[in-house]
């Protein structure tokens, strides 16, 4: 069975039109233990909130997990105390580009694939009139940012929507824990900020990558080296569907899993 950690109405009736088998479970881990400073935010609290669930009875179970934020130029927003606070949080995002970044984890049989996504939302230039609109007339106060973007066909909110598509980009975070996923730990190595070394006790990968201006890795070549032999074979960059290959057996039909995984990436885990 798969089982949803959320109480997000989007996020349930997003996976109901995926998938019309699975069960809810709200998470109970604290969102206040982690720094809203975070570089890894999202990532982390949609990790511990899958976690906060995980009970040896869901071992075979496939248990879904996320968290979203709203970040603009380095401050992050939550879901509003209040309307005060949401008023406030939507005239900050009014006629400004800002980051959406969805975190989510997928645990199954003692397996866990965490890795984020992060969208670009322009706002239209919003008149006060028109946030105080939007604010008394739909349910803000758990919404990330107080704004859904199902929400723009009534209120016209958004001027436009930019996915990152500069190739196959990660966090070191997620590095490693895809890494981890396949017996590889990090080696410390000063010597190329640009190539991050893994290793198990029979080989190493290198990986080599660029860096964008928040920190973030894109892979450009993964090398394999035998120990014992120094043979370097390079292979193929890492792609978000193949790390998820772990959940594969899990489905009975493969074209069912390819459409549901496709869809449960960009539409259910892209925004809320």
């Amino acid at each position: 069975m798969i089982i949803l950690a959320s109480s997000s109405p989007r996020r349930i009736e997003l996976l109901k039109t995926l998938y019309d088998d699975f069960k809810i479970i709200k998470p109970t881990f604290d969102e206040s233990l982690i720094s809203k400073n975070d570089k890894d935010l999202a990532l982390k609290e949609s990790y511990e909130k899958g976690k906060s669930i995980l009970n040896p009875t869901y071992i075979n179970d496939l248990i879904i997990s996320a968290d979203t934020i709203v970040r603009l130029n380095n401050k992050v927003y939550g879901k509003p105390k209040d309307k005060n606070e949401a008023i406030t949080f939507l005239k900050e995002l009014s006629n400004n580009t800002h980051e959406v970044v969805t975190g989510y984890s997928l645990f199954f049989k003692g397996k866990v694939i965490s890795k984020q996504v992060v969208t670009y939302v322009t706002f239209n230039c919003l008149n006060e009139e028109q946030i105080i609109n939007y604010v008394n007339n739909e349910i803000v106060l758990d919404k990330a940012g107080a704004y859904a973007i199902q929400d723009d066909n009534k209120f016209h909110i958004i001027k436009e929507i930019k996915a990152r598509t500069s190739g196959e980009v990660f966090s070191e975070t997620e590095l490693d824990n895809i890494m981890v996923e396949y017996d590889y730990l990090p080696i410390e190595d000063d010597e190329d900020e640009n190539i991050i070394k893994y290793s198990n006790y029979r080989s190493q990968i290198w990986i080599d990558v660029t860096r964008d201006e928040e920190n973030d890795i894109l892979v450009e070549k993964v090398r394999k080296v035998t120990k014992e032999k120094g043979i370097e074979t390079e292979v193929e960059p890492f792609h978000s569907f193949e790390d998820l290959k772990l959940v594969l057996d899990w489905f009975y039909d493969h074209k069912k899993y390819h459409h549901w995984l496709n869809a449960m990436l960009q539409t259910l885990l892209g925004r809320r």
